[in-house]
């Protein structure tokens, strides 16, 4: 979703507590957020802080809600750890799935 290009012909997630997603879906009872990270990013205090606010607005969902994140293969562990603490703090309400290149998908259990 990212790059101008996009930005200017395609319908773009909406805007979350001033972040906006890279994946944003909602349909009947179902909401998924979805975030892309590099190594270079995922521990900046910009994406900490994404990953708060995605985590907080999904735990407040009435239905299902999932935050998808996806790392390098590398980040993944240290991904875990993160991810886990935040839902901890909104009740794990929210449905994990951390995606890698060669693990495939971790899922946080609630």
């Amino acid at each position: 979703m990212d790059g101008n290009e996009n930005l200017l012909t395609k319908e773009v997630p909406p805007i979350i507590d001033g972040f906006r997603p890279d994946l944003y879906y909602e349909f009947n009872s179902l909401l998924i957020i979805g975030e892309a990270k590099t190594k270079n990013d995922y521990l900046t205090k910009h994406s900490l802080n994404q990953y708060n606010k995605y985590i907080h607005y999904c735990s407040r969902y009435w239905g299902d809600a999932f935050f998808i994140i996806c790392c390098p293969w590398g980040c993944t562990a240290d991904m875990n750890i993160i991810i886990k603490k935040i839902n901890n703090k909104y009740k794990n309400k929210v449905n994990i799935i951390i995606l890698d290149e060669i693990s495939g998908e971790i899922k946080c259990k609630k």
